[in-house]
């Protein structure tokens, strides 16, 4: 029985589970999941420190407006010093260094002139410019990075910032990607007008890889014998396994049976939306899952970006409401569904004055790929609408994994 895309993405999410925590080396959590609260070790800045290159200055009320000041000696970043600076008296300092005790401002080497021992001073200066002040970031304890947050180079610095070598993360899972048939021929090799070259494999490889998910590819015939040995196999070694093609119910669609006869459970199998009517989902064991994918290369991909994509996202830690990207755009032009499915529609998103818009691109078939090369999503048309009409408000499931990295 075939169940609408919403329901199917409903028990993806149900089924898949973050993985056990693990911890990596600072320098090797980029794009991962944080499983942890990153905490400031101690106040930031530990304490107040000058914003400029200048001169230290106590600026105590008893010599109000004075400009010149006695020189005392330097403050330069690193380095602890105890003199503490006396109303009438100057000290050298440096971008990042602890303010000298006694001293209540900065004034920039720009303002200043040096001369025998003495500085004096041009233009306005008041008390606390150019000083950050003691915790003025952060105090200790304040949680700087909440778990859950997928690590970014800004958050790796803000780690290394607080002393933190080593983070704790959720992994990322082990794939397979085993594309299937036995027309189906390496993209080197030479192939007669009745074989196809593998676009599929690379292409659902690639989607991964932009999302930070590295893959394995393997190939087999339409043979079930050597597809259930090889399955039984995968399923020791790997955590999740993408099929493509062999899922439909024709008499070399053998994926189907090869899961059963190696005990798995299927949650689903077939979809009503189109392209990408058949696909199923199934658990293989407690440490492997299953994704069939169909063949046609339209039915792959939005069957990779709508179900594969967000499950991977699940098990690496992500919260469910970031695992897949919607947004509302208005339709260029109307756009009609002839089927009794939902429809996805391919489209390219882009803004013109201040506002989304979607531009609907056609396509002869699943099978049609050459008509998603300017495509980066797909704009869905729900169960049972017939028509959406230009200028409507659509949902449009993004492709690329950041908002805005296209060219518009």
């Amino acid at each position: 029985m075939l169940i609408s895309h919403e329901k199917a993405y409903q028990i993806v999410m149900k089924h898949v589970k973050p993985l056990s925590v693990e911890t990596r080396e600072l320098h090797q959590s980029l794009n991962y999941v944080l499983a942890e609260k990153i905490k400031a070790d101690r106040d930031m800045p530990p304490a107040a420190r000058s914003v400029m290159d200048g001169y230290a200055l106590n600026l105590d009320a008893s010599i109000k407006g004075a400009s010149t000041f006695h020189v005392v000696g330097e403050c330069p970043a690193g380095r602890m010093n105890r003199r503490r600076i006396k109303p009438g008296e100057a000290m050298r300092i440096f971008t990042g260094a602890n303010i000298p005790p006694g001293a209540n401002s900065v004034a920039i080497v720009e303002q200043a002139v040096e001369e025998n021992g003495m500085v004096t001073i041009q233009g306005r200066v008041v008390k606390c410019q150019f000083i950050f002040k003691q915790g003025e970031n952060a105090r200790k304890g304040a949680i700087l990075l909440d778990a859950g947050t997928m690590m970014q180079p800004h958050h790796v610095g803000i780690c290394a910032a607080v002393g933190k070598s080593v983070v704790k993360v959720f992994p990322k899972p082990s794939i397979l990607i085993l594309s299937t048939g036995t027309e189906i021929k390496d993209i080197e090799d030479r192939i007669t007008k009745y074989e196809t070259r593998n676009s599929n494999a690379p292409m659902i490889s690639a989607a991964l890889e932009q999302n930070h998910f590295k893959s394995q590819i393997m190939h087999l015939p339409d043979d079930p014998s050597l597809l259930t040995k090889e399955l039984e196999k995968a399923i020791r070694k790997f955590q999740f396994i993408i099929s493509i093609g062999g899922v439909s119910k024709g008499n070399y669609d053998y994926i189907r049976q090869s899961i059963l006869n190696l005990g798995g459970a299927i949650h689903y199998h077939g979809i009503r939306m189109k392209p990408g009517k058949p696909q199923l989902f199934a658990r293989m064991n407690q440490h492997a899952l299953f994704y069939g994918l169909p063949g046609n290369p339209l039915s792959s991909l939005v069957g990779c970006y709508e179900f594969v994509l967000p499950a991977l996202k699940r098990m690496s830690g992500l919260d469910i409401a970031l695992c897949k990207s919607t947004v509302q755009a208005k339709l260029s032009q109307t756009v009609l569904n002839d089927d009794d499915r939902a429809r996805f529609y391919l489209g390219r998103l882009t803004v013109q004055d201040s506002q989304l818009w979607v531009k609907p691109i056609s396509s002869n078939s699943s099978a049609d790929i050459p008509a998603c090369r300017e495509a980066n999503g797909t704009l869905i048309i729900p169960l049972n609408k017939k028509r959406l009409k230009k200028g409507e408000q659509v949902d449009f499931s993004l492709w690329p994994p950041s908002p805005f990295p296209w060219n518009f």
